[in-house]
């Protein structure tokens, strides 16, 4: 700040650019305050200083060089409790920082989320009951928070292990548990339940497969990933629940959850021009179409009295040896509609995504007749003579 104060601005000779002003601006007002006792007012300013330059300044290394203007500025005023505000403006440009990290790009901000938490934590020891202190408190809980999150496909073949994404975050240890579901219950209690609700119903049903995996953590607070395997399975649907509590008891835990169908029953729809849709039903390894099987159309709409989904079946319908089934387009007066199928053959089952089909509007053509002028040239002088033509 002194340096600044002292220093001779080489800014351009603009009256009217307003980044000189305002850097000018900037240095009256550190001028000003320099002498106050507390430095709070200087603190405020010089902050403002600092984001107004890391914003405009236009060179490569801005970033670090802000960020070692806001640790030597710190360093400064570290007896006075208003350091800390400082340190919750680095800490969270650190925490920005650290959003940043690309693991497939090299180790570049990996470990500046762990470096913003030490800067909270510096701040909390210093001056605890500081502003800046309580702020960087809660950024630093922020930064240390654990998350789950996993997904499967949505159908896996049956009696084979299978893939599942795992992402998580500042969690070493996790719990899996691998339930079998009835799929309408499971609907109607994730539309109606709690979070937390519907996870005590699905931990409260009996386990087919559980186990534990230790998952690697360096302390640099980020999120990962990794790829597990799910045991081979038979048909059905399935719904993994994973928590840090391994009696899955404790709903203030971090816990997710993902379901999914054991199946050999794949599909592959198609709209056509009219509003119908073409299914075929094909076994999801060797793709091969499934004969006879079993197709149901149920359609779901929003009961507003109620206020949840209503599902009635519409049709019955039999693939063919190609596997191969339409279901007719709605009627061009109708609604639009949410559909799914349940498709069933022999003993396996499955429950298809939602489809919106909707009825296919026709406009009638009709001829229309253009007609378009074009001039002999772009620009006349005055008083000649315009020539013109139309295409019709």
């Amino acid at each position: 700040t002194p340096g600044f104060i002292s220093s001779s601005l080489a800014l351009p000779v603009d009256s009217v650019s307003l980044k000189s002003m305002a850097l000018q601006i900037f240095r009256d007002l550190a001028a000003f305050h320099s002498p106050d006792a507390d430095p709070r007012a200087l603190i405020d300013t010089e902050l403002k200083r600092f984001a107004f330059v890391h914003e405009n300044y236009v060179a490569g290394d801005r970033d670090s060089l802000y960020t070692e203007a806001l640790r030597r500025f710190e360093k400064t005023h570290l007896a006075s409790p208003w350091s800390t505000d400082i340190s919750y403006v680095l800490a969270g440009f650190l925490r920005n920082q650290g959003q940043l990290y690309n693991p497939l790009a090299g180790d570049r901000h990996k470990w500046d989320l762990r470096s913003a938490a030490g800067v909270c934590e510096d701040a909390a020891k210093r001056f605890p009951k500081s502003e800046g202190a309580i702020n960087c408190g809660i950024l630093e809980k922020e930064i240390k928070k654990p998350s789950l999150a996993i997904t499967a496909g949505s159908a896996v073949p049956v009696e084979k292990p299978s893939p599942a994404l795992l992402h998580f975050t500042n969690v070493d240890h996790l719990w899996f548990r691998l339930v079998r579901a009835n799929p309408a219950i499971y609907t109607e209690r994730s539309s109606n339940n709690r979070t937390e609700d519907f996870f005590r119903y699905l931990a409260s049903l009996p386990a087919v497969k559980s186990w534990s995996l230790p998952l690697p953590s360096d302390g640099d607070y980020q999120d990962h990933s990794a790829e597990i395997a799910l045991p081979p399975v038979q048909a059905g649907f399935y719904v993994l629940i994973c928590s840090t509590d391994e009696k899955f008891l404790d709903v203030k835990r971090d816990f997710c959850m993902t379901p999914f169908w054991a199946t050999q029953i794949s599909y592959i729809t198609r709209r056509g021009e009219d509003g119908s849709l073409a299914c075929f039903v094909l076994d999801r390894e060797t793709g091969l179409p499934v004969k006879n099987a079993q197709v149901q159309v149920w359609v779901k709409n929003w009961d507003y009295r109620n206020r949840s989904y209503a599902e009635q079946k519409q049709q019955d319908l039999t693939a063919d040896d190609q596997g191969f089934v339409s279901i007719p387009a709605p009627d061009s007066h109708s609604a639009n509609r949410n559909i799914y199928f349940k498709i069933f053959a022999g003993p396996d089952t499955l429950n298809t995504d939602n489809f919106y089909q909707y009825p296919s509007y026709r406009t009638p053509e009709t001829s229309v007749f253009l007609t378009r002028f074009y001039t002999d040239r772009a620009i006349y002088r005055p008083g000649q003579v315009i020539c013109f033509k139309g295409i019709t």
